[in-house]
């Protein structure tokens, strides 16, 4: 499950890898942020049972300058991202 939003200034995401329900936005009350007034958080959401668990997740994000996401090959080896 993915999660992701795009703005004029950048874009931002959330990838559940292991152990996630669902990815949904986030819309937090306004001026939460102090550079913007409006924004939108990728988020997961996750049942917790009491005991060990595994979550995985890769969040990244990017500007319009560089426009490219590079996820690191240690977080790969967890779950390949076909």
């Amino acid at each position: 499950m993915t999660c992701r939003i795009a703005a004029p200034w950048g874009t931002s995401g959330i990838i559940g890898m292991i152990g996630y329900e669902k990815a949904e936005l986030l819309v937090p009350e306004p001026n939460t942020n102090l550079l913007y007034p409006r924004t939108l958080l990728p988020t997961l959401h996750t049942v917790i049972p009491p005991g060990e668990i595994l979550l995985c997740c890769v969040v990244w994000g990017y500007s319009e300058e560089t426009k490219e996401i590079q996820i690191p090959k240690e977080v790969m080896q967890y779950v390949p991202l076909g």
